[in-house]
């Protein structure tokens, strides 16, 4: 009797400790954040919901930090990536200085060719929202569906095995 009690406790502790592994991630977005157009420099307000993408990597970008800029450029490069086709890059810009730097280089010319529309989290709403995905250096960066289910975490654009895994990921998906 002893060794069966042992087994089915055994069966079970292991079924919730699959379950709770499983436990599905998602990208909380706010219901509208401000997208701001580095060509035009027009920034308007869209709802979150209706940016189109059957897979979107969202990533954090400090925009008060001067070096931190320098990963938009890399993301503008991803996004047009032939590979990256189907993918909806969403550049997420947070900021201690109300976006003045970013602004300024944009307007001045001084951040280089950027085509893809960044999202200004003005309030830093999507920072609360995903406060427990967050690291503790300010970084964020994930492969999700159309709904914001997380396929996989990290930068595909500092990291060529993160890359990989997240083509191998749509390429997979879309199938």
């Amino acid at each position: 009797a002893m060794s069966k009690v042992l087994i089915l406790s055994t069966i079970i502790l292991v079924f919730f400790s699959c379950t709770n592994q499983a436990e599905i991630e998602n990208v909380k977005v706010p219901e509208k954040i401000v997208s701001y157009n580095t060509e035009t420099l027009k920034e308007e307000e869209v709802e979150m919901e209706s940016i189109a993408g059957d897979f979107k990597i969202y990533t954090l970008i400090d925009v008060s930090c001067a070096t931190c800029l320098i990963n938009i450029e890399k993301w503008d490069a991803f996004a047009h990536e032939k590979e990256a086709n189907g993918l909806t890059v969403l550049p997420i810009c947070y900021s201690k200085d109300n976006f003045e730097l970013l602004k300024y280089l944009v307007e001045s010319d001084k951040l280089g060719n950027v085509s893809i529309p960044l999202y200004l989290d003005t309030n830093n709403t999507f920072m609360h929202q995903n406060d427990s995905l967050i690291s503790e250096h300010g970084k964020f960066t994930a492969l999700t569906d159309t709904y914001g289910k997380i396929l996989a975490k990290g930068d595909p654009t500092e990291d060529s095995d993160v890359k990989k895994k997240y083509l191998k990921l749509i390429i997979h998906e879309s199938e």
